[in-house]
């Protein structure tokens, strides 16, 4: 009997070890927390580039047109690609040096308009005129070179 009691003991002994190291195994698992949630905020905003500049202006005179015997039409055009403030047409005939100066209101860009001008009563055949856009320079342009514009009378 006692070889069975020792058997007996020697299993429960074996038997608790043995549940011992699967309660440790099997411990449940403790839930991992969730992550902590981050504020939700719009994206920033793409600043602009401190290059960039406005849209210019380019008025050019490209065309005239006689209108009566004293007056002609001159045809003044906004080629840049912003619009064109008022500015100022002047026409001088280059032989008297008769001059008058036009206010031109403002004009968009890819247009363009026509200014009558008085060229004075002594204006003979041959006569050669120049015509500035933009006289006073107080448009910024693109191309300030394009100003000018001759024709003969």
């Amino acid at each position: 009997m006692r070889i069975v009691t020792l058997l007996m003991m020697g299993a429960i002994a074996l038997s608790s070890a043995v549940d011992a190291s699967a309660q440790t195994r099997m411990k449940p698992s403790q839930p991992t927390p969730p992550a902590r949630a981050l504020p939700k905020q719009a994206p920033a905003p793409t600043p602009l580039p401190q290059d960039v500049a406005p849209l210019k202006s380019d008025l050019v005179v490209v065309d005239h047109m006689k209108s009566g015997p004293t007056k002609v039409l001159l045809r003044i055009e906004n080629h840049g690609a912003g619009p064109a403030p008022a500015s100022t047409l002047w026409i001088r005939n280059e032989q008297n040096l008769g001059a008058h100066s036009y206010q031109v209101g403002m004009i968009p860009a890819g247009h363009g308009k026509w200014v009558e001008a008085e060229v004075w009563p002594q204006v003979k055949a041959g006569d050669l005129f120049l015509v500035v856009a933009d006289f006073t320079k107080k448009v910024v342009e693109t191309n300030e070179n394009n100003n000018r514009y001759r024709f003969t009378w």
